[in-house]
């Protein structure tokens, strides 16, 4: 566990100084005006906005498990429209599956409601897409859907990557806990997504699991009451 912390704290600065380091080149091209056109000067803005969202998404997933590791987390239950809400998540992972020349397939049932935390479960489902992104070296495909079935709400995330070894499906959730085998030294994480992901599901008296084949791929299935 100390090994593993002591990794934490180092893909956490490089986690973080990443999408900074982008935002902070970016931004100042544009304030020395080095970016000459208009369309120059929009793109370079939209990279900086979508470099801040990457920068959010991390932040939120180590703060959440700051919390958690002191008192219980806190989570605002709400009468939710989650078809609406997939389709946030998608439209704000489009610019990265876009750029990593991802194959997007998405099969979303209309009008499903529930009561849920909205910003937590739109960060558990950014955090499996997230993973799938990240984990897909060569065939980028991902497929997700939201469906009912047998009175409960599904939301499955499943991709084409690198897979997870069978005797790692239980491992992957716990904390700080990467995939060692696949990994290459151009992967880094901080190994708290599926953690955080496991726990906003758990505290929706949910389950999560996950499918896995080495190059074949993965699916995380989440189960919420409806």
């Amino acid at each position: 566990m100390t090994d593993m912390q002591s990794e934490f704290v180092s893909n956490v600065t490089h986690e973080l100084k990443t999408p900074h380091t982008s935002i902070k080149m970016f931004a100042e091209t544009i304030f020395l005006d080095r970016a000459k056109s208009e369309e120059t000067r929009k793109k370079y803005a939209n990279i900086i906005m979508k470099e801040s969202e990457v920068l959010k998404r991390k932040i939120d997933n180590i703060l959440e498990y700051s919390v958690r590791k002191n008192e219980p987390a806190k989570y605002r239950m709400k009468e939710t429209n989650v078809t609406l809400l997939v389709g946030e998540v998608m439209e704000e992972m489009k610019y990265w599956l876009d750029i990593n020349q991802f194959n997007v397939k998405t099969e979303i049932e209309a009008d499903i409601i529930a009561q849920v935390d909205p910003e937590a479960i739109k960060q558990a489902l950014t955090n499996l897409v997230g993973n799938a992104i990240k984990y897909s070296p060569g065939d980028k495909n991902l497929v997700v859907q939201l469906k009912k079935n047998s009175g409960k709400i599904v939301i499955e995330v499943a991709d084409t990557g690198m897979g997870i070894p069978k005797e790692q499906f239980n491992l992957v959730f716990e904390k700080f806990y990467r995939v060692r085998n696949l990994e290459d030294e151009s992967t880094t994480g901080t190994g708290l997504g599926l953690s955080v992901t496991r726990d906003i599901v758990k505290a929706h008296n949910g389950e999560i699991s996950v499918e896995s084949e080495i190059n074949k791929g993965s699916k995380f299935t989440i189960w919420l009451n409806s």
